[in-house]
């Protein structure tokens, strides 16, 4: 809402749930939301859609095997399909997460990548399935489909160890596009085999 109120008009896609008590304003405010269950959100979606009568710009998302937030493998064409054709929802597009997209040769991320496709393979091309956050989009070009997510990469920060090997070998460099400032309190002598009781404690301050 803060985007919105600043002006920005563009396309805003929120990846999680939006709690069902916002979502008259996220409706009002053309937010697009996450479809990521079949049954009680979507329900709470169909049940608070305020006026104007516009059908929600959704994404729907579903999960391969780590049982994630989305919906299962097994229901998610059924299930895509229902919401392709209900009124209330303009479905946008369809998403998922590659969980080992950081490993350089990963059987799990085929099989991930094969299942999305066929899960959407019927899909109009007007929706736009999107797969990939930073590491898969640098490591597998496959993954790209037609929209990527880039997370970490945006902040000149490498996924992984074996990305930054990878891409660095063909070219690309990042640059750290952040920083993290502090000051520090105290410094203290930790005796051996404590330090797994360690904890950072932040404050917030200018």
């Amino acid at each position: 809402m803060a985007l919105r109120d600043a002006g920005v008009t563009a396309r805003i896609h929120v990846l999680g749930p939006i709690p069902p008590g916002d979502l008259d304003t996220a409706h009002a405010q053309n937010v697009e939301v996450t479809l990521w269950d079949a049954g009680t959100y979507a329900a709470q979606l169909r049940e608070r859609r305020a006026a104007p009568p516009l059908a929600y710009r959704s994404s729907c998302k579903n999960q391969h095997r780590r049982h994630a937030l989305g919906l299962s493998v097994a229901a998610a064409p059924a299930a895509l399909q229902r919401f392709a054709a209900q009124p209330e929802y303009l479905l946008a597009g369809v998403f998922s997460h590659l969980a080992a997209a950081e490993e350089l040769d990963s059987t799990f991320t085929r099989d991930q990548l094969a299942a999305f496709q066929t899960a959407t393979a019927s899909f109009d091309p007007a929706v736009e399935r999107h797969i990939a956050a930073s590491a898969a989009a640098m490591l597998w070009p496959q993954t790209r489909l037609d929209a990527i997510r880039a997370g970490i990469a945006i902040y000149g920060i490498w996924p992984s160890r074996p990305t930054e090997a990878v891409m660095h070998e063909r070219g690309l460099a990042l640059v750290p596009a952040l920083t993290w400032q502090t000051q520090i309190v105290v410094i203290q002598d930790v005796p051996a085999g404590n330090i797994g009781r360690l904890r950072l404690h932040v404050s917030h301050g200018a």
